[in-house]
């Protein structure tokens, strides 16, 4: 099947439409297209393998040489090259006045959008076939979904592969640096520009970092500005105009990109470079860059300098946490064992944008639903100043930009709606868990000692939500989680009935199981690992016997517990863990304490020093 693609520019435009010849290609495998191009631009289509020509075009030059006796003679040089071959299908992907006017000249008929969906609207009147498609859609969605129309095939719209081959890029001239971040500076609109000493400062915090900086140009007079942002430091590169194949070998070899709103955004995103993307005057909700590892900073009230560099920065550095995280949980899938996973875990969504948040829900899907967790919603500051910036409780802000779901657990989830700290009504914040079938890990000690509580466990349990039980304190003890977290819950409701102990077992097992997306853990079945503890409950400690579960969610402890079983290996026999010498561990358990101490000082919202926050009840005298 042979298919002549219009679509004349312009770069980002172009990189669009890439995903919709490799779905086309995985439903038509004998599929082969032909393009017709931009001469500035015939590269990118050949990066596609089912590109098999491309016909160039210099229409920028119309509108000057309208009458010209030159522009007669390319048109029917065009017309001529367009009706060579008996194509099986003709579409117009670009559904502007300048395609359609391509449109024309070619013999067959025309696919293309409606007058509702095409981009400039007499453009339609070319078309024998003509689709709808939402102008509310991605500009990429609506490429796959025009060609998919077209030629009458389905595709799954949750994946999407540019389908390149990175084989036609070529090395440039010059000598790359080990280390660099590629900066894309200019852009085709003043207002989507950041200011030479924005990008100035930029290239400086990059250096103090450990990176190089270089920065590209298409013109002299990109050129000229690339030099004067270079200007600041002898680690910084402006390069002279490259061929695109150049300079995507250039972007492939960066360890990130920062850009302006411009076609090589897009080219990063579609290599899945670690990228920032600025936005100030169009939507990047319709024709932002897409790919792995891209992150985008909207610029307030449209102004583009708004943004600082130490912003950008920091989304970078969030972007490499996110890059890293990825990379691990690959690493331990390679591990025949199975029996550490990773998790994707944005520390707080308080303290990440939404757009992180976004993407790390999309890496998620990407990696088969890898699950994602985070602290949340775990101090009344958090709440308030969530409060002071948007409307809605948090629950609703994470429904809103899609980080609920099976494969979420949120840790703590302490201060909802209905919480007695915050002021607010119950409202749907439960509900909206419990549907989307996010869980929530519960950790009751921890809070009860700085006199927090989560009010309260069974009213998250009758309202369906999963829960887990965790630890996050030393130590970590999980049948005491279970003990107190019960005795906090009947005094959170004032009901003795409240807190059962079958609650807080099912919380520390199946529960906790299926936090974790482990339906093969939690329970002793046929087909589950062979994951086992004993307790001893025979001890003075525990009394008479009543109920075995109450007694032991009531009395027992960690020191109660012989004989742990991993997968059918004994790791704790006769209560000590077979191989760790215990002695040791507690010292070095002593040195992580102190760094985390000092680590909190920057991360609590109070702004309290360390004597602050860890005060001492008596004088402490170290020899």
């Amino acid at each position: 099947m042979r298919v002549l693609i219009i679509k004349l520019t312009s770069m980002g435009d172009l990189m669009h439409a890439l995903p919709a010849l490799t779905d086309a290609t995985k439903k038509i495998p004998n599929i082969e297209f032909d393009w017709v191009v931009d001469e500035n631009f015939s590269e990118v289509p050949l990066w596609h393998p089912k590109v098999k020509s491309v016909i160039t075009t210099n229409h920028r030059s119309w509108k000057k040489n309208f009458f010209s006796a030159g522009l007669i003679k390319e048109l029917r040089s065009i017309k001529s090259s367009l009706n060579n071959i008996n194509y099986d299908a003709v579409i117009d992907m670009q559904n502007n006045l300048k395609s359609a006017a391509l449109s024309f000249l070619v013999n067959s008929n025309v696919h293309g959008l409606d007058k509702d969906s095409a981009r400039e609207y007499p453009s339609h009147i070319s078309y024998k076939f003509k689709y709808e498609v939402s102008k509310a859609n991605h500009a990429i969605l609506r490429q796959r979904q025009l060609l998919a129309l077209s030629l009458n095939y389905e595709f799954d719209c949750k994946v999407m592969d540019y389908g390149i081959q990175k084989n036609k890029f070529e090395k440039p001239d010059f000598e790359l640096p080990n280390k660099f971040i590629f900066l894309v500076h200019n852009a085709s609109w003043p207002t989507k520009m950041w200011s030479i000493s924005r990008w100035q400062e930029m290239v400086k915090i990059i250096n103090s970092k450990g990176y190089k900086a270089l920065l590209p140009s298409g013109s002299i007079e990109e050129f000229e500005r690339a030099q004067e942002i270079a200007s600041v430091s002898s680690d910084a590169l402006a390069i002279q105009t490259q061929s695109l194949n150049k300079t995507a070998f250039i972007i492939e070899n960066a360890t990130g990109c920062i850009c302006s709103d411009t076609g090589l955004a897009h080219l990063s995103a579609m290599l899945g470079k670690p990228s920032v993307t600025l936005y100030s005057v169009t939507d990047e909700k319709l024709i932002g860059t897409r790919g792995n590892n891209q992150s985008h900073i909207i610029a307030a009230d449209s102004q583009i300098n708004n943004i600082t560099p130490q912003r950008v920065w920091d989304r970078q550095k969030a972007q490499d946490g996110l890059d890293n995280a990825i990379s691990f949980i690959k690493y331990c899938e390679k591990n025949e064992s199975k029996r550490i996973t990773g998790f994707l875990f944005p520390y707080q969504t308080a303290r990440c944008s939404d757009e992180l948040l976004q993407e790390t829900m999309h890496q998620s899907k990407l990696m088969n639903s890898a699950h994602v967790r985070t602290h949340f919603s775990q101090g009344v500051g958090e709440f308030q100043a969530h409060r002071s910036k948007r409307d809605g409780s948090m629950i609703d802000w994470l429904q809103e930009i899609g980080f609920l779901g099976p494969q979420v657990c949120l840790t703590h989830a302490i201060y909802i709606a209905g919480h007695s700290a915050t002021g607010d009504p119950e409202g749907q914040d439960l509900d909206i868990l419990a549907k989307t079938g996010t869980s929530v890990c519960h950790t009751p000690i921890v809070y009860a000692r700085g006199g927090n509580k989560l009010e309260s466990f069974s009213r998250y349990v009758k309202a369906g939500v999963n829960m887990g039980l965790g630890c996050d304190t030393f130590p970590p003890d999980l049948v005491e989680e279970m003990r107190f977290g019960s005795i906090i819950n009947k005094l959170a409701d004032s009901d003795r009935e409240a807190g059962m102990a079958r609650d807080f077992f099912n919380a520390a097992t199946i529960g906790g199981a299926k936090a974790l997306g482990r339906e093969d853990i939690g329970r002793l079945e046929a087909g589950c690992k062979a994951d086992i503890s004993i307790f001893n409950l025979t001890g003075l400690s525990q009394g008479p016997i009543d109920d075995p579960m109450r007694t032991f969610i009531h009395f027992a402890n960690r020191t109660d517990c012989e004989t742990v079983i991993i997968d059918g290996k004994v790791v704790v026999d006769d209560g000590h863990v077979v191989g760790l010498d215990e002695e040791e561990l507690v010292y070095k358990a002593q040195g992580a304490w102190e760094r985390y101490k000092s680590g909190m000082v920057n991360w609590n919202q109070l702004k309290k020093s360390a004597d602050e926050l860890y005060k001492p009840f008596f004088p402490i005298i170290k020899s």
